[in-house]
Parts: structure tokens; C-alpha cells; sequence
């Protein structure tokens, strides 16, 4: 498969995630018990977006092999993105007690 081609759905999936953590806080109950929570969800949102929309910019423009720094940074951008949906879920996510 094209790298280019497997970036392309890893942008849409990082959008998809990021959109539905948003809507998510946004549909909660706990939003106005725990407002951080809702924050984060924005920060996720607008951060992703524009993460995704600079490495959508810069994997069409160099025309050469992506380099392992841009890989990495966008598995580590995808990591922390996924760390937010564990954070704002929380125990309640996995079926487990509310702290």
C-alpha cells in the first residue's frame, strides 16, 4: 500500500476520533460538573485539526519518501489524541465505578 495513500485514512480516522470526543464531551452530562473535561475536548479538537491540515500540507508538497521524524511525530501526535479519549472518558468509559 502507498504510504501517502495509508496517511491519507490516518488523517481522516485522527479527525473522525477527535470530532466524536468533541460531540462526546459536548452530549455529557459531566460537562457542566467537570468543565475541564469539555475543555480538553476543544483542545483535541482544534489541535487535531490543525495538526492534521500542516501534515496533510506538507506530505502533498514533498514529493519524496516522508522521513521518520514526520512519521514518528504523527504517531506520537495519534498517541497523545488517544490518551485524551482515555482521559475524558475516564473509569465510567470502561464500564467500571466513577472516582
Amino acid at each position: 500500500m502507498d504510504p501517502r495513500r495509508l496517511l491519507r485514512w490516518i488523517y481522516i480516522g485522527r479527525m473522525t476520533l477527535a470530532s466524536a470526543i468533541f460531540v462526546a464531551a459536548f452530549l455529557s452530562p459531566v460537562r457542566t460538573e467537570n468543565p475541564y473535561t469539555w475543555y480538553l475536548a476543544i483542545l483535541a479538537l482544534v489541535l487535531s485539526t490543525i495538526v492534521t491540515i500542516v501534515s496533510a500540507g506538507y506530505s502533498s508538497v514533498n514529493r519524496g519518501p516522508l522521513g521518520r521524524t514526520f512519521l514518528y511525530l504523527q504517531f506520537i501526535w495519534d498517541l497523545l489524541l488517544v490518551t485524551v479519549v482515555v482521559h475524558t472518558t475516564g473509569p465510567a468509559g470502561v464500564g467500571g465505578p466513577t472516582a
